[in-house]
């Protein structure tokens, strides 16, 4: 009997493959750049582009392509993972779009909306997965892969360079296969994808465009000089928000083109304010604690140390994972406890953080006050303050420095003068981009006290002409303010 349903399953399968093998051109309704980057032959293979050009369009047609050529045949897998800088991202990017170019191929993929992977008749899969997932990067190792997608890559922090050496590189080398790597540049005009982007790093062919490429952009799609259209679009929208020409935003965000870009950071963290990790010694340190909850984010977990001795507050040590259950937190917040002693410990207790927060209290008997959220940009400033006054340190190249190294803002609200009533034109960090340890230290940032410190004040060497005036301004300091009690007493006392 299970031999006889082994059977009729495979026979299916057949008749699926079969009705699904007559060629498909899925670079049909491309247009040129998208073709060149879609019939591009290198192993590796690098485009910088700017938003709405789409570049995301071209890789769903690959994945497919790939997909649909590569049978899964004897002991050899066929899986084309293609990965964003979060699952939550790949999902919202990728997942769509492949269903809709297959609804539209006629193409019968069977799809798993739990563990994104989308499976053609052929055996074939396209896995999405994260780039900051534990579990997916686990997950890639032990394959073999024919073409590896990986997009919105400005905003994949340092682990990049690591995921592709030590996973995604060896992975392809079985089939001598490709690797895709997709994006816009970033505001810090750093990491692996800008060393690629700029020909730092050798044998990456190079593909570039922008929206006025694009002419199956909604607003021109099919219309006689499209070409006029979208360069008086694009154009527009520049002045709508303000920009130059010159602007950081605008060349970076919409011409593709590497500017660094100091403002559009969140963070102004400079090389001066990042240390070893190891304190100064002859102190006596008091500690803050700051936790960031996430379920499709990162948990992170922060401590600060600050002197009353010193002007200065230094990292001391950040955790950050995923996947993990809430106990799993509050054992890393305990094991910080026990070893830091906090003077104070502080949470995000907004929307599901309140619950997750009077678990942890209840359960596990770790108290947390709220984090202050009220301001956040203005918090953001007094930390940027602590930086330009090389008063705040934090540890190189650990979790909360890498992120603010490339964290940015929304660039749809930053220097826009948008007069719309209902908006807000605050500022607001782009969630492209990871910023889990940033707000766990951001929140143990403002419960502590290094603002207090005051430098003892300077008293010249005795026998010194400065001794002698010094002496004779605290002489007058005293005279004045004995003058003013005597002003300030009522003519009956």
């Amino acid at each position: 009997m299970q031999q006889e349903k082994a059977i009729n399953a495979r026979q299916a399968m057949l008749r699926r493959v079969r009705n699904t093998s007559r060629k498909v051109d899925l670079s049909d309704g491309l247009f040129d750049k998208q073709k060149s980057l879609f019939y591009e032959k290198s192993q590796k293979v690098v485009a910088d582009c700017g938003r709405r050009a789409g570049k995301t369009t071209t890789l769903a047609r690959m994945a497919l392509d790939t997909a649909i050529n590569n049978p899964q045949e004897g002991g050899d897998d066929s899986i084309i993972p293609y990965i964003a800088p979060t699952k939550n991202q790949a999902k919202r990017l990728m997942w769509g779009r492949l269903q809709i170019l297959a609804k539209l191929h006629k193409i019968p993929l069977d799809y798993n909306s739990t563990d994104l992977i989308a499976t053609h008749p052929n055996g074939a899969q396209i896995w999405l997965m994260g780039a900051n997932d534990d579990r997916d990067v686990e997950r890639l190792r032990g394959f073999s892969y024919r073409r590896v997608l990986i997009d919105e890559a400005q905003a994949i922090g340092s682990d990049f360079k690591i995921l592709i050496d030590e996973t995604i590189g060896p992975a392809l080398g079985d089939f001598d296969g490709q690797l895709i790597i997709t994006g816009t540049p970033n505001a810090a005009c750093v990491g692996y994808f800008w060393e690629c982007c700029t020909g730092q790093k050798p044998k990456w062919a190079h593909h570039h465009w922008t929206i006025t490429d694009n002419e199956m952009f909604p607003m021109w799609r099919n219309k006689d000089g499209w070409e006029q259209i979208a360069d008086k679009w694009l154009d527009d929208y520049r002045v709508d928000n303000g920009w130059s020409i010159d602007n950081p935003t605008y060349q970076r965000e919409w011409l593709g083109n590497w500017v660094r870009d100091v403002g559009g950071l969140v963070y102004h963290c400079e090389d001066w304010n990042t240390y070893g990790g190891e304190l100064p010694e002859g102190y006596h340190w008091l500690y803050v604690m700051g936790a960031d909850f996430g379920f499709d984010d990162s948990f992170a977990c922060t401590v600060w140390a600050f002197s009353e001795d010193l002007p200065t507050l230094y990292e001391v040590e950040t955790v950050k994972y995923n996947n993990k259950p809430i106990s799993d937190w509050a054992g890393t917040m305990q094991r910080m406890i026990d070893r830091y002693k906090p003077v104070a410990s502080v949470a995000d207790t907004g929307a599901l953080g309140k619950a997750i927060a009077a678990e942890i209290t209840q359960r596990h008997g770790i108290p947390l006050e709220p984090a202050q959220k009220a301001d956040k940009a203005g918090n953001i400033a007094m930390v940027n303050s602590g930086f330009a006054d090389r008063r705040v340190f934090v540890i190189r190249n650990g979790y909360v420095h890498n992120e603010m190294k490339i964290l940015q803002w929304d660039e749809k609200r930053l220097n826009s003068k948008n007069t719309n009533k209902n908006s807000t034109n605050k500022k607001v960090e782009d969630d492209r981009f990871a910023n889990d340890a940033c707000d766990a230290a951001l929140y143990s940032f403002m419960k502590a006290q290094h603002y207090l410190h005051a430098d003892p004040e300077y008293v010249p060497p005795m026998g010194t002409a400065a001794r002698a005036n010094y002496e004779m301004d605290q002489l007058e300091k005293e005279e004045c303010d004995r003058m003013e009690q005597q002003q300030e007493q009522e003519w009956w006392e």
